[in-house]
């Protein structure tokens, strides 16, 4: 009974492990995403306004970490 017991509480922490690393694998998709749509912002962007736009960007940025 006891090994059961063991058995389903480490099924259940492998479950839960895989979920954390989902989770993780999904967030760095995100930032990647979020990345990429900020490079194409900077590529497609050439006047002063944009910069401006793109120097908030980068101090948000820097904000949060």
């Amino acid at each position: 009974m006891v090994i059961i017991i063991t058995i389903i509480i480490i099924i259940i922490i492998i479950i839960i492990i895989i979920i954390i690393i989902i989770i993780i694998i999904i967030i760095i998709i995100i930032i990647i995403i979020s990345i990429s749509i900020i490079i194409i912002i900077i590529i497609n962007s050439s006047s002063s306004s944009s910069r401006s736009i793109i120097q908030k960007i980068i101090v948000m940025l820097n904000k949060a970490e």
